[in-house]
């Protein structure tokens, strides 16, 4: 049976996967009432920064109306978004 961290989004986990990785975390988590928003940068191999909007969800999927909320967000703070949920689907990656 997996643990709780292999199969349920935890912010904790996504937090502390994406510091060991080396990213550095703009600010804290903001929840909305689906989903959480995480704001990262990493340095990229060229020597460029590259920001980044990550959403979590315990959804099974976002919806369309959350994808083109969260795509707009996420270009306007000029950031690459990500997002993330329980399984992969041709819009996300699987926890």
């Amino acid at each position: 049976m997996p643990n709780e961290d292999q199969s349920s989004p935890s912010v904790a986990v996504a937090v502390r996967t994406l510091l060991v990785g080396g990213y550095d975390l703009d600010t804290g988590g903001e929840r909305q009432p689906t989903h959480i928003e995480i704001r990262c940068e990493k340095p990229s191999v060229f020597g460029v920064r590259v920001r980044f909007l990550i959403a979590i969800t315990d959804s099974s999927a976002f919806t369309a109306e959350q994808i083109g909320d969260i795509e707009r967000l996420a270009a306007q703070e000029s950031r690459t978004v990500v997002f993330v949920g329980p399984d992969s689907t041709d819009d996300q990656l699987g926890w």
